[in-house]
Order: C-alpha cells, then sequence, then structure tokens
C-alpha cells in the first residue's frame, strides 16, 4: 500500500496507460481522479476501481484549455483534500503529414495537448502538491521525444519539449520536496494498432526485444517513479520501450 491516503491526479485516464496506472495507484490504497474528454470512458474506469474497493471519481477536462485544468484541479482537491501525484498522461496522435504540408490548425491541436498540456497541468498542479508538503509528477511522453518521427513534426517536437519543461520543473522544486520525472513509452498494445497487423509486426521485429509493450508495463514504471522507492530520483527519463531506444 505504497500510496494509502495520497490523491493521484491523472490526465488520459479513461483508456490505455492512464487507465492502468488508475488501476494501480488504486489498488496500493491511492484516492485516484482521472480526467479525460470522453465521460463514458471515465465511467468505466471509476466502475471498475469501486467496485474492487478502490476510491476513485472522474471529471471531464480538456488538457489544451487552461480553464478547463483549472477547474479538473479545483474539483480534485474539494473532493479529496489535497493533491499528491500528478500523472500528465493525455495524448493524441497526429495526421501523417510532412513539415510542410502540416496545417497550422493540425500542429496547433496536437501540440496544444502534447506539449502545452503538461504545462498547463503541472502549472496548476504544483502550487496545491506544495500545499500538501510534496510529492511527485510523471510526465509520460514517448521515445520519439527523443528521436524524430517521420510524418509527425507536431508529435514529435511535443514530446521533446515535455521532456525540457520536466527538467526545470525538477531543477526548480528540488528542495520543495516534490520530484518531477519522465516515463518515455515506446510501442504499446492499443486498439489502433490491432487495426495494422503488417505494420505492427514490421515496428515488432525494430524492437530488440522483439514484443510490443503493454500499457499496464508503462503503469508499473509511472508507479515507482511516483513511489518513495524512487525518494532520489528527479529530472530522469525513464525509457519502457523494450530497448527501442539503445
Amino acid at each position: 500500500m505504497r500510496f494509502k491516503n495520497k490523491v493521484a491526479f491523472i490526465t488520459g485516464g479513461g483508456s490505455g496507460m492512464g487507465e492502468y496506472t488508475a488501476y494501480r495507484l488504486a489498488s496500493e490504497g491511492a484516492r485516484v481522479v482521472i480526467v479525460g474528454r470522453t465521460q463514458s470512458k471515465l465511467d468505466k474506469v471509476v466502475g471498475n476501481i469501486t467496485s474492487k474497493g478502490g476510491i476513485a471519481a472522474s471529471f471531464q477536462c480538456d488538457v489544451s484549455d487552461p480553464d478547463s485544468v483549472n477547474k479538473a484541479i479545483k474539483l480534485t482537491v474539494e473532493k479529496y483534500g489535497r493533491l499528491d501525484y500528478a500523472v500528465n498522461n493525455a495524448g493524441v496522435s497526429q495526421k501523417f503529414n510532412k513539415t510542410a504540408d502540416l496545417p497550422v490548425d493540425e500542429y496547433r491541436r496536437v501540440t496544444g495537448i502534447v506539449y502545452d498540456g503538461i504545462y498547463y497541468c503541472m502549472k496548476a498542479q504544483i502550487p496545491e502538491i506544495l500545499k500538501s508538503g510534496g510529492g511527485a509528477i510523471v510526465n509520460v511522453t514517448s521515445v520519439y521525444g527523443k528521436k524524430g518521427m517521420e510524418f509527425n513534426l507536431a508529435y514529435s517536437a511535443g514530446k521533446h519539449g515535455g521532456h525540457g519543461m520536466t527538467k526545470v520543473a525538477a531543477l526548480e522544486y528540488a528542495e520543495d520536496n516534490i520530484r518531477v520525472n519522465t516515463v518515455l513509452p515506446g510501442v504499446i498494445q492499443t486498439p489502433i494498432l490491432g487495426n495494422e497487423p503488417e505494420a505492427v509486426e514490421r515496428i515488432r521485429q525494430g524492437i530488440p526485444t522483439k514484443k510490443i509493450g503493454k500499457p499496464e508495463e508503462v503503469a508499473n514504471a509511472i508507479c515507482f517513479l511516483l513511489s518513495d522507492e524512487a525518494s532520489y530520483i528527479t529530472g530522469a527519463e525513464l525509457a519502457v520501450d523494450g530497448g527501442f531506444l539503445i
């Protein structure tokens, strides 16, 4: 019960890595708040947690809108009285385009979530975590935040930027007992991957372990970095990628 009586806030908590992180945190005693844009997905996850005796709530939130983020954090603190941990996991895929062909609206849509969203979230989360005496934040980026991804300028650039924001925040709040780290997922099994079996096989062959990752494997890394087991780790970048970045 590493997170007993603590409060954790997770963006993109209605599916995938955010969903499994919520399950893991709740199973270890945390009061979990998940946010996202689709209420039906959030309701499913909350129901799964509470049916097993866990404590969870959800709020709709668009991380590309700072007012929406501020409201979600306010509602979290009103409901549970504090904030100890945050997982900034919300993401979106980009429509494939070469750089010169990338529409400005598409660039702004993607970076608004994968880049601006991390800033909006940390800006709202940190003051509340400070009030709780400290805690931890994990920003979920991507292996493509460490290398380029063809036809994905907005996505890859936004993920690169997330690493920079993590390092700055880690430096600024190190003496305030707030640790800020990054998890870099590789290719993780999602429903979208299931629609392109040939593409998935090509990707799998390029991974040293020859395996596609599972959402729960990323959740394990996130929960480790949030926990006191990682008490001397801040500003780190932990790849969960089967060796993809080696």
